[in-house]
């Protein structure tokens, strides 16, 4: 049983690394910031009632169209067809808007508040060690003449009857480690995506005037 219960626990890492799931939950955290930043604490039935609002708003005089993502890019469309009528000025207040409300203070705080407590913290190989900690209290279950154990995560002499509760509490203080990279992994995400998207906005044909009067150092480093 215990050569069945390794097997699977290796089986499970290698499905984990396969299918890139870290990486996945970090582009899910990165758009549910982009939805708490917009739809702030509106739930998914709502969000979807004011698209058909804005449908309806912005698109009642076309057929009627079905599913969100449609609605979604005709109102897009149709705000386009706006507005492209509106004035040189208009049109630089919108570009300007988009990166007002970017928060990018914000990301770079939460950033480095991740990245300070992570750093006091540093513990190599967390994952290995974790594992290695499981092995360790199954096979501290089974020991009968020692009266210590090494502990293969902090190196310490435990002894038996307390390596049980010693394991449970190293591998709350791994995970609470893991939980930091991941913390911190999430917020550079985020960071990287709302600096992509600064760059990106201000290269818009919109705020050339806008861009051209400013000194070039201070854009430059966005737009290159």
């Amino acid at each position: 049983m215990e050569i069945a219960a390794e097997n699977l626990r290796q089986l499970s890492k290698a499905v984990i690394e396969e299918s890139k799931l870290s990486e996945r939950k970090n582009d899910l955290q990165v758009l549910l910031e982009k939805r708490n930043a917009t739809f702030g604490k509106l739930s998914d039935n709502e969000i979807e009632e004011t698209f058909d609002r804005l449908h309806t708003k912005y698109c009642g005089d076309q057929p009627t169209t079905k599913g969100l993502r449609a609605r979604c890019e005709a109102i897009e469309s149709a705000l386009e067809v706006r507005i492209a009528k509106f004035s040189a000025e208009q049109r630089t207040y919108l570009v300007l808007k988009e990166i007002a409300v970017l928060n990018l203070e914000g990301h770079i705080n939460a950033t480095r508040s991740a990245g300070l407590k992570l750093a006091e913290a540093v513990e190599p190989l967390i994952n290995e060690k974790l594992e290695i900690l499981q092995s360790a209290g199954r096979l501290a279950d089974k020991i009968k003449d020692e009266t210590n154990i090494k502990c293969p995560a902090c190196g310490r002499e435990i002894p038996v009857k307390e390596f049980q509760n010693h394991v449970a509490n190293e591998t709350i203080r791994l995970r609470e480690i893991l939980n930091s990279f991941e913390i911190r992994k999430r917020a550079i995400a985020v960071l990287c995506t709302t600096l992509e998207t600064l760059r990106t906005t201000l290269r818009k044909s919109d705020v050339r005037a806008w861009r051209e009067a400013l000194p070039q150092q201070d854009l430059s480093r966005f737009t290159e």
